[in-house]
């Protein structure tokens, strides 16, 4: 197999890897191979043996990721160093990096070492990678990096080395290199790493910073970045800025000082930043809103301060504004007075505010809104039915229902089934009774294709509460909520929907029969996938593995694989559908007296892993998950003879209790018995 381009090895149960499984293969630079190894258990990758006559394959790209190495395969990647352009081994268990670990791997052009356990990076360890482009160290343990630990890597363009340890950088880290992304986010700086950063001042194109302990800038920082499109400083300790600050950053498009307690001028701040495109000013402490004189700003945030209005003036500062952020504010009524001033607004989040009353005075003036986000106001009263009728292009809306407010007042169906532009409704429900009936009625419009129902009090819903949908194509999600069960025939509802997606994860579904989404118990076999065609999502529920959930595991086994077929040209699809339906898990409970624990956990044990079936899903024992009240298992392991255990275990365990039961009822009614003869 000369010409072989790609071998998909991941999602198995493999320990071990040899290069010599590839003899013969892919020995043509006009066919470079991509080898696939992630999410196995590989705890060794090994070489050809050195005796044996081996001509190593062109492997252009290898991603090891999610695997248990605890060091670089040296060996192995020396032999196919010469092809070598990308390698990830990131989410390993790798410590340290030798300065010989990657020597041979002049050609790599890639390299993520990302979620590792990496504390010592040797000074050599990346001297010899002369073509190296990015660089991913991030979600390490490092602390200290050495001098000159970068230096004359002329290719670098972008290092990552966030979420580590570091408090500094050497001064010459990045001599003679053009380095133009660096993010140093989520580290333990104090300071500004100035003296390093001064090596690539003219390179330098995004600087992130954000989530570090930084108190203070000066003026000089920025002084000789003239390059610099992104600067991202949120989540520090600044607190004075100086009003000369930015003086040097020009072509500075996204610029983010949210969550510092800042004290600034900011009219004179941003004057040196006349292009800017994006600015966050969240969680700043701010009380009032100056102008802010940017002319070309599209996006704003304000979200996190203790705002209650939007003057005329500062509106007209920035009239080419598409997306503003004021939710988290202390707005009581919402500043329509000057949304005219902001004619060109596609999104509006207002939510998290003590507003009171709204009407359809409340966003006249936003005529191109897109996109609106009105959740989370406790203290409404009034939302008027006609409020977003005039908005006549908002094609995604995130609302709530408030059961407080009378009817006559609001009703969630109401106010959104004039907008006939809706695309997208995401809607929590707060009902007392947690019971989703006629609330939404009415809201589904003919361009509708995502209905997203959540809310913690969500418990159920009724066959009447999608009535009239009749989208041709839908994704209804009822996640993030306390939903234990769906009404039987369901799907009846969705019979004109041709192209329907279910999404119901994060729920307290423990059980789904088969009739919620067909006739009968076994219609499902004949029918098959199709009656969901944009698949079943099922993530984050409390599953049982019982035999109510058998035909579940069947189920997933066979849309995957159906899927895949399907799409067997799409690349990377099938690697997305893996992962997520491996997520899906189930729980067999071993509460209860010590005999059912046992025989439940020797079903466990019987339960085989699930076979190939075309889609390389194959389960290790590490993703067999114990708790002191549960086994958990992919619920795709679920298969008919599988749960014939767990079936024979809980009816076995029934049986007994049904046994128990009855002695004791006899006992009792001859002690009766004989109580009533004496």
């Amino acid at each position: 197999m000369t010409s072989l381009q790609r071998v998909e090895l991941q999602h198995n149960r493999l320990r071990q890897f040899s290069l010599a499984a590839f003899e013969n293969c892919s020995n043509d630079l006009q066919h470079p191979m991509m080898l696939n190894l992630s999410y196995n258990g590989l705890d060794v990758i090994l070489p050809a043996p050195a005796a044996k006559m081996f001509v190593p394959p062109f492997i252009h790209v290898m991603d090891a990721s999610y695997n248990l190495l605890a060091a670089i395969p040296k060996s192995f990647l020396e032999q196919v160093a010469p092809a070598l352009r990308r390698l990830d081994l990131s989410h390993n268990r790798i410590t340290d990096v030798a300065n010989s670990d990657l020597r041979k791997l002049i050609n790599l052009q890639e390299l993520r070492l990302a979620d590792n356990n990496i504390i010592d990076l040797q000074k050599g360890a990346v001297r010899h990678l002369t073509g190296l482009q990015i660089l991913d160290l991030s979600q390490n343990r490092i602390e200290v990096l050495q001098f000159g630990q970068f230096a004359g890597l002329t290719g670098l363009r972008i290092v990552n080395l966030a979420q580590n340890r570091l408090r500094s950088l050497p001064r010459d880290i990045f001599h003679a290199t053009i380095v133009d992304t660096v993010n140093l986010s989520f580290n333990e700086f104090v300071a500004m790493p100035t003296s390093a950063l001064t090596e690539v001042a003219a390179s330098l194109r995004s600087l992130d910073l954000s989530f570090n302990a930084i108190e203070h800038l000066d003026s000089t920082m920025f002084a000789n970045t003239p390059r610099l499109l992104s600067l991202m400083l949120g989540n520090n300790r600044l607190t004075i800025l100086p009003d000369n600050i930015f003086i040097g950053l020009h072509s500075l498009r996204n610029l983010d000082l949210s969550s510092n307690p800042i004290r600034a001028n900011y009219p004179e701040l941003l004057t040196f930043v006349q292009r800017l495109t994006s600015l966050s000013l969240a969680d700043v402490e701010m009380t009032s809103l100056p102008i802010i004189p940017l002319k070309i700003l599209t996006q704003l945030d304000l979200s996190g301060n203790r705002l209650a209005d939007v003057p005329f003036l500062s509106a007209e500062g920035v009239p080419n504004l598409r997306h503003l952020n004021l939710s988290r504010n202390q707005f009581t009524h919402l500043p329509a007075h000057s949304w005219h001033k902001m004619p060109l607004m596609k999104s509006l989040d207002i939510s998290w505010n003590p507003i009171r009353v709204l009407t359809k005075e409340s966003f006249y003036g936003l005529v191109r809104l897109q996109l609106l986000r009105v959740q989370y106001l406790p203290d409404l009263k009034r939302f008027d039915g006609d409020s977003l009728a005039h908005i006549s292009y908002l094609t995604k809306l995130y609302i709530q229902s408030w059961p407080s407010i009378e009817k006559y007042k609001f009703r969630l169906g109401s106010v959104v089934s004039g907008i006939a532009s809706l695309r997208t409704l995401s809607a929590i429900i707060n009902e007392p009774n947690g019971l989703l009936t006629d609330q939404i009625l009415g809201a589904f419009g003919p361009k509708l294709r995502e209905l997203e129902l959540s809310g913690p009090r969500l418990k159920g819903v009724t066959l009447d509460a999608f009535e009239g949908i009749d989208s041709y194509e839908l994704l209804l999600a009822i996640r993030d909520s306390s939903l234990e069960e769906l009404p039987m025939h369901f799907y009846t509802l969705f019979k004109n929907v041709a192209h329907w997606s279910l999404d119901l994860s994060n729920n307290k579904l423990k059980t789904l029969a088969p009739n919620v989404l067909y006739q009968n118990g076994t219609d499902w076999k004949m029918q098959g996938t199709s009656i969901l065609q944009g698949g079943l999502s099922l993530q984050g529920n409390p599953w049982l593995c019982t035999c109510d959930n058998t035909w579940l595991g069947t189920w997933l086994r066979r849309w995957m694989r159906e899927t895949l077929q399907l799409h067997a040209s799409i690349i990377g699809r099938d690697h997305h559908i893996q992962t997520m339906v491996r997520t899906i898990t189930c729980q067999v409970p071993l509460a209860g007296d010590k005999a059912m624990s046992a025989r439940v956990a020797t079903t466990v044990d019987k339960m085989a892993p699930l076979s190939n079936s075309g889609g390389q899903l194959l389960l290790r024992n590490s993703e067999i998950h114990s708790t002191m009240n549960s086994v958990q298992r992919p619920l795709v392991a679920l298969s008919e003879a599988e749960t014939q255990w767990t079936c024979s275990a809980f009816k076995g365990h029934a049986s007994a209790i049904s046994v128990t039961s009855s002695i004791r009822t006899l006992v009792l009614c001859i002690l009766l018995f004989s109580i009533m003869i004496r």
